[in-house]
Order: C-alpha cells, then structure tokens, then sequence
C-alpha cells in the first residue's frame, strides 16, 4: 500500500492508511505477550527497534506495527535477526493462541450438548474451531521449518 501512497497509520480492527509520497516501505508485526508492562517498559520496547531503523506505527492489543524503509541494495529487512528469537515468537504467539482456544472450551461445550438449537450459532462456532485449527496448524508448521533450518 506504501508503494501506491497509502501509509499504515492506526489498526484497532480496521487498518486506517493516510495519502502520502509513495515509497518503498515494509510493515512487520511483532506480537509480545508482556504487553501491559509499564510505560518505561514499553517505551525501551520501542526504542529497541527504532535503534535498528525501524518506525512504530501503531499497536493493538498484543501486537506492534513498525516500517521500515527497503534499501536498493539490501534484501527484505526482517524485524528479528536471528531465527533463535523467531522461534522464541512462534511459541509465545502458539501459547496465547491455545490460551484462548482453552477459554472456548466451556462455549462449545455448551453448543455441542444441544443448549443452543441454532444452526448458526453451532455453525459459527464450527467456523472458530476452523480459524483456531488452521492457525495452530500453520504456526506449529512454521515452527518446526524454523527448527530445521538451526539443526
């Protein structure tokens, strides 16, 4: 979106985007389960990665947004730098997910053992229990290439 003038401005469930100069520009997300630390916590957090160039954009929830401007000559930055802290990521991303799959269980419950009739209902929670397997089977996917490539 960059390239066609859209800059990333603010997430909070929709993306808003501001007109700007196009440029070459690469957006990461970094999700971080210690969200809520103090605002020092969180501001060392930040500065962290503005030290390697990158520029916070925004934030939601657990997770971070920040830009980076692509170099003619250098490759695709990556936010992390070694795979080691990608693998530390990946697991802190697959635990926060199972933690709210976890917090789900009592609500298909529920839905399975008739309590709900609705067909609805039953087939929006059949579409969670998809979204969740789907995400757990691509991140654990990630998770073992990951571990691959360092062993």
């Amino acid at each position: 979106m960059h390239q066609k003038g859209w800059a990333l401005q603010k997430y909070n469930v929709m993306y808003t985007f501001k007109k700007t100069e196009p440029k070459d520009v690469i957006y990461k997300a970094d999700f971080r389960l210690d969200y809520k630390d103090s605002k020092e916590k969180q501001q060392e957090y930040i500065d962290i990665y503005e030290m390697c160039g990158w520029k916070n954009v925004t934030s939601f929830a657990k997770w971070n947004y920040f830009c980076k401007e692509v170099d003619e000559e250098n490759e695709l930055p990556d936010i992390y730098s070694d795979k080691e802290t990608k693998i530390q990521k990946l697991v802190e991303l697959i635990q926060f997910v199972a933690i709210m799959f976890v917090t789900l269980i009592p609500v298909l419950y529920l839905c399975f053992l008739g309590v709900s009739e609705s067909g609805l209902y039953k087939g929006m929670v059949g579409l969670l229990v998809f979204i969740y397997s789907y995400a757990f089977i691509n991140l654990f996917r990630k998770l073992k290439q990951l571990k691959k490539e360092i062993f």
